[in-house]
């Protein structure tokens, strides 16, 4: 196995490894250096290399393109394609550098090479046919020795201009050899910069890790690299039609959508680890790298996915490499026997505990361990197999003066054969970010208890687009709709509210955004079921520090305070009516009565809202009752001609009812006593469906009564409306008698 622990420069690693993996700054110092073995999967860690300048490189022309490049790279925050040649020690090297900017003026450089060694370009037994030989430009008819100029293209499509000497073969005459001297294009520019969509797909297209581009808006998943593809389980484009929230289970959404609220989308790529959920329900613990960039004029998001079971950075540990000096620096490093005995540790492990070495050097790990996870260390450790030699675990440590720690820690075990030989341990103290992570998990349960728990909804949108960040569980008994259905489906919301209602409201959502107003705003919302109810809405807008505008907003029903509203303002103006009835009866004389009694049937039953309305009087001398006026809506039959003179003894129920100075309120006909079959026979004749009267009644005495029949459809006769209509036969009894006194 070649570690490249002689390499001294950059050129010489280019010539003795397949492909290699630079990290610089913007100066060009080399900060990372992985390279691969030739005709090998093997990637390893060149640390000759780490801390050097590029300049340090023995080819200066190397150095001067690539150096240039990240300039331009570092200017346009767009990556590059760079296309370079030049001769080493009899050979010829091609290169195809990326330069690829990351965080912190930090670039990716990867280094791919097609090498041709000098006496490989002359050809001696295999000849070729000049004329279909694919990458010639051109070329000339054969002679038996000739000299030209001769243009030839790689495979990589790139142009070389020559001297070629052609050589008659003389068993053949379309046959010759040719030996050549390559020399490089003068003027040729030498950096390709593509379209953002050739220079990003290349490039993430290569990266050997998922990547997923999403809108920074709607959180809609455009694009995915193929490690993205087979990491999720998906097929082909299908990951490419999914919105960044279905890569979470459920459980995960209210911590997310919370994140996202506080401090944006950029946030996810904090230290929190999150669990994602493949095609199959696989769930996986990933945390992200993000880059915010333009792609094709939209905001984007390029998400890199760092599978958490599969710590990348250990996948370049090969048994022959010093794992202390690798990590020292970074993490806290244990070596020990399958049984617990410590075998080696690092300074920072050492330091952490508070105990010199031989105190901690050949003694069980348990001396260092949280009592309660002793058991739970050694199932953690039981799972290492040969199949599965890398584990994740996370459990408490003792301190020398008694403090607790938490520690992350990721396990790999050395096997002979199927038995555990060893165990390598690499560790990182997390107790800051897991105290502070239980404690905002334990703020957001609270706060995620009272939210659930308020008799309202909450949401979080963002404002350009309206999609949904979060939406409280409450919405389903205010919609019937579920959390879910609005997260698939944002137009639910608007497809639910009263079309009268929903451009308005939504024009109104959009002032208050852009003028920052707080003023609530009343809509109607058709239920799932079909019910109508009205909702109050406020909200505000929230600015997150990547510039991300949200709309945070709470949503009430307010029906019974809306009707309550309506019902106040319908009986105040009732209540004027009735003073104009009242003032029109106290003026009224014996000559205009009817047409006064008939202008206050018409008014009662086109102001009550109903489909008849009238007055019945009775008829002592020959006991009957006959209707003597009646107001029908449009479209309503009138019943005033065949209500004459109508028995009391054919409604003894009804006549009881009247004298006893009761009102009969049927919701439908069915609220009838049983025993009075002929009369529901009557009104059903008279199509009624639902009826309300009230007698006129004055010392003792009933004259007759005044109501209303509904027809096109049932009521439900409230307290208020059985109240107006008695204020009414209150006064029309009244007047007749004040006429009757005068008379």
């Amino acid at each position: 196995m070649n570690d490249f622990s002689e390499i001294k420069n950059l050129t010489e690693l280019v010539l003795t490894s397949d492909r290699v993996n630079l990290i610089t700054d913007v100066h060009g110092h080399i900060l990372e250096v992985y390279a691969r073995e030739l005709e090998s999967e093997n990637i390893v860690l060149v640390k000759s290399l780490v801390g050097k300048s590029l300049t340090d490189c023995s080819n200066l022309e190397l150095v001067k393109d690539v150096i240039e490049t990240i300039e331009i790279v570092n200017q346009s925050k767009q990556p590059a394609i760079k296309k370079i040649s030049f001769s080493s020690k009899e050979t010829w090297i091609q290169l195809e550098i990326d330069i690829f900017p990351i965080t912190d003026q930090k670039f990716l450089i990867i280094l791919n090479h097609h090498r041709s060694v000098a006496d490989e370009i002359i050809p001696t037994a295999n000849d070729f046919d000049l004329n279909n030989q694919v990458g010639i430009k051109s070329s000339a008819p054969l002679t038996a020795s000739a000299s030209q100029k001769t243009n030839f293209i790689s495979k990589s499509n790139i142009e070389n201009k020559s001297d070629s000497q052609f050589s008659k073969y003389t068993q053949d005459p379309n046959q010759s050899t040719i030996s050549s001297v390559g020399e490089e294009i003068q003027g040729e520019p030498r950096i390709f910069l593509r379209s953002p969509e050739d220079q990003l797909i290349n490039i993430i297209t290569r990266v050997p890790l998922p990547i997923i581009l999403v809108d920074e808006l709607s959180l809609e998943i455009f694009f995915t690299n193929p490690l993205a593809i087979e990491y999720f389980e998906y097929e082909d484009d299908e990951l490419s039609k999914l919105n960044l929230f279905d890569l979470f289970p459920s459980s995960e959404n209210h911590y997310l959508s919370s994140v996202i609220r506080k401090d944006g989308v950029l946030s996810l790529e904090a230290d929190y680890s999150w669990r994602l959920i493949a095609k199959r329900g696989t769930e996986r613990t990933v945390r992200f790298l993000i880059n915010q960039i333009d792609y094709e004029n939209r905001k984007t998001l390029m998400v890199i996915i760092l599978d958490q079971e599969n710590d990348s950075k250990l996948n370049f540990i090969k048994e022959e490499t010093n794992i202390l000096d690798l990590f020292e620096k970074d993490l806290l490093v244990v070596r020990m026997t399958p049984d617990g005995i410590i075998t080696q540790v690092n300074k920072n492990f050492a330091d952490m505990i508070g105990r010199p070495l031989n105190k901690i050097v050949g003694r069980s790990f348990e001396e260092n361990l949280f009592i309660e996870d002793y058991e739970g260390i050694f199932q953690h450790f039981a799972k290492l197999t040969p199949q599965y030699p890398m584990q994740k675990n996370i459990n408490r440590m003792l301190t020398a003066d008694g403090k607790t720690l938490w520690i992350e820690w990721t396990d790999r075990g050395i096997f002979e054969g199927d038995q555990l030989v060893e165990i390598y341990a690499l560790g990182k103290n997390i107790t800051d970010t897991y105290q502070r992570d239980l404690l905002q998990q334990s703020m957001e349960q609270r706060f995620q208890a009272l939210v659930e728990n308020l008799p309202m909804v909450v949401y979080v949108i963002h404002a350009k687009t309206f999609s949904p960040v979060y939406i409280s569980p409450q919405v389903e008994k205010l919609t019937g709709y579920t959390p879910e259905e609005f997260y698939k489906s944002p137009e639910v919301w608007m497809n639910a509210m009263h079309p009268d209602d929903a451009n308005i409201f939504y024009q109104l959502l959009q002032d208050r955004i852009e003028k920052n107003i707080a003023a609530p705003v009343e809509f109607r919302m058709y239920h799932k079921d079909g019910r109508l109810r009205w909702v109050e809405e406020t909200g505000t807008t929230i600015k997150l520090p990547d510039g991300t505008i949200l709309f945070q907003g709470v949503s009430r029903d307010v029906t019974g305070r809306h009707n309550a509203r309506e019902k106040l303002i319908y009986y105040s103006n009732f209540e004027r009516l009735v003073n104009e009835i009242s003032l029109k009866l106290m003026n009224a004389t014996p000559e205009n009565l009817s047409e006064i009694l008939q202008d206050t049937v018409d008014v009662l039953g086109k102001y009550m809202q109903v489909d008849r309305s009238y007055i019945f009087d009775f008829d002592y001398s020959d006991q009957t009752m006959s209707n003597t006026f009646e107001w029908c809506y449009e479209g309503i039959s009138s019943q005033m001609k065949v209500l004459q003179k109508i028995p009391f003894l054919m409604f003894p129920w009804w006549i009881q009812k009247m004298e006893k100075n009761q009102e009969i309120s049927l919701t439908t006909l069915d609220d009838l006593p049983p025993e009075e079959k002929d009369l529901k026979d009557m009104l059903s004749l008279q199509d009624i469906c639902s009826l309300l009267v009230v007698p006129m009644f004055n010392n003792g005495k009933t004259s007759g009564f005044v109501g209303f029949d509904m027809v096109t459809q049932t009521r439900h006769w409230e307290k208020e409306v059985i109240q107006v209509l008695r204020l009414a036969s209150a006064m029309i009894t009244s007047t007749r008698e004040r006429l009757e006194d005068l008379s």
